[in-house]
């Protein structure tokens, strides 16, 4: 009703004078004209009550002065494209957290202003000129450049919302304020492909406009690094740019060992992670062995966690591989995976197998080298683990469902090909499912979180990344202890470098301060004589 919309409104704006007075965070001005143009279009008690709080606070007041001659009012947050208009622009800026529209004729670049609720200087104007607007001259780092890329463009406006932060902190740090100076802003130039940036902006990873003092912008391996600007962090999802060998094997592109090359005397620049340590979670049978040291993790009573059970196969032809997996205390079912973990074609080629002979069947399906791994039946739940630095959050996903044990099913139904990039095959024909007593399935089991900290902290130690995920499952049949008795047991099924992060809770936030740790860490290590980027190799932690 009218009392309680005229009652919280002066609230809002109540509030809003607060944090004008007590912050220097200039993003709360807009604010102020969206209160009193929501104001001027919501009958009459809302037009008293901004007018009332307007005149006893001085909000549009305090807007004017406390913005003229700011440098950090300079700050680029909208681009309207009059003419040019680089290809997927527009979508780009607008995932990277800035307003962005193409002008097309009859339209007034005022009423967008207005619409935005931005000042003539909070915005750059492309292919038109008018008095008061930035320009692409203005923000240009290549003069040569007249029509800029999306790259090039994002580069241009991070760098230049840089240039006008640090002015602003260095008038601040000259006046005899008592606010302490903010920490300066750090531009973290990302390497991935474009579906990938796609994805990650538009979950809120990848902001354009500076968050939590940091600011993130493309940075194109295919041009000079020197061109692109200054950068703080490099973060990569390095496995995009893989590339296969004559013999099976995975090497780093030239591109990305070119910019490899252009770090090694860059000490200034954060790497993460660094190259080295992502390259540990490629090889699967590599990633295994380092598992097997899981049984040397201190867990809470009840709670062991392991690897699969695993060997490596050259080739599923061979007269002697059931005797082979027997050996290996290895017994059907199995799910069988290439040993290259990602980056290239096929390496999320997979087979669930029922029995023996059907590995046989695989020659030419799954690529070998190969690691066959035991499968656990979990209650067709697995837990993506995500980690953030020392942040850990978890989130359930549909797996595959039980399978049936002891069944004799004819060659052609013993195994079942899918893609594990695409989605696990969540059903499974009749004849592999274990058959439930009960109409529905019994209640998947929560995982310790307890325990799953100290994992990710065993592996953060042993593979020295900030940024990983790990799958985990809960196996419905607990192994025989002896004495001691096991109320849960942990199988890690799966590890992998920068993940998606899908899920989490504040998981922005929770990735801008990871990433503004590292370089803290880093930043710290380089006073010490380090050289390179620091890492979390063999950093205590896990018991």
């Amino acid at each position: 009703n009218a009392v309680d919309a005229e009652a919280l409104l002066m609230l809002c704006v109540t509030d809003l004078w607060y944090r004008v007075q007590r912050s220097s965070n200039r993003t709360v001005y807009p604010l102020a004209v969206r209160v009193k143009t929501f104001a001027s279009v919501s009958g009459g008690a809302a037009v008293r009550a901004t007018s009332y709080c307007c005149k006893t606070v001085a909000v549009s007041e305090l807007m004017v002065d406390r913005t003229e001659g700011d440098p950090a009012s300079d700050v680029i947050k909208g681009v309207i494209f009059a003419q040019m208009k680089p290809t997927g622009a527009v979508q780009r800026l607008q995932r990277g957290g800035l307003r962005a529209c193409h002008c097309p004729d009859g339209v007034q670049i005022e009423d967008i202003l207005q619409e935005w609720c931005f000042s003539k200087n909070q915005v750059l104007l492309l292919g038109h000129q008018q008095s008061g607007m930035h320009t692409w001259a203005d923000i240009q780092q290549e003069a040569s450049v007249l029509e800029p890329s999306a790259d090039q463009l994002m580069q241009a406006i991070v760098q230049h919302n840089k240039r006008q932060l640090a002015a602003a902190a260095s008038a601040t740090a000259d006046t005899a304020s008592t606010t302490p100076s903010p920490a300066p802003l750090l531009v973290v130039g990302y390497v991935m492909k474009p579906s990938r940036e796609e994805q990650l902006s538009t979950a809120g990873l990848l902001h354009l406009l500076p968050q939590d003092g940091l600011s993130f912008m493309p940075f194109d391996t295919t041009r000079l690094p020197e061109k692109q600007g200054h950068i703080d962090i490099l973060l990569h999802k390095g496995s995009d740019e893989l590339v296969t060998t004559a013999d099976g094997g995975v090497v780093w592109s030239d591109r990305l060992l070119q910019l490899q090359d252009w770090l090694k005397t860059r000490f200034h620049i954060c790497v993460v992670d660094p190259f080295e340590n992502t390259k540990k979670v490629l090889d699967r049978l590599q990633l295994s062995l380092m598992l097997n040291q899981l049984k040397h993790v201190r867990l809470p009573s009840g709670v062991v966690a392991r690897a699969p059970r695993y060997i490596h196969l050259d080739s599923f032809d061979g007269a002697g591989l059931p005797d082979i997996l027997t050996s290996a205390g290895l017994h059907a079912p199995y799910i069988v995976k290439p040993l290259v973990a990602c980056g290239v074609k096929h390496s999320h080629s997979m087979a669930l197998v029922l029995l023996d002979d059907a590995l046989q069947q695989l020659q030419g399906q799954v690529p070998v080298p190969a690691v066959v791994q035991e499968f656990v039946n979990h209650g067709g739940v697995q837990y993506k683990v995500y980690v953030l630095g020392e942040k850990v959050f978890v989130t359930p996903r549909a797996s595959i469902p039980d399978v049936q044990l002891n069944s004799d099913p004819p060659p052609q139904d013993q195994l079942l090909l899918f893609d594990s990039l695409g989605s696990l095959p969540t059903q499974l024909p009749a004849h592999m499912t274990q058959q439930q007593h009960t109409s529905t399935a019994p209640p998947a089991v929560q995982p310790d979180m307890q325990a799953l900290e100290a994992v990710a902290a065993f592996l953060r130690s042993h593979l020295g990344l900030t940024l990983f995920g790990f799958d985990v499952v809960v196996a419905q049949q607990l192994p025989v202890t002896g004495a001691s008795s096991t109320n849960q047991e942990l199988v890690v099924i799966d590890v992998n470098y920068f993940p998606n992060y899908r899920g989490g809770t504040d998981t922005p936030a929770l990735f801008r301060a990871a990433l503004r740790q590292c370089w803290e860490k880093h930043q710290h290590s380089c006073l010490l004589g380090g050289q390179g980027s620091w890492s979390w190799a063999g950093t205590p932690g896990y018991p």
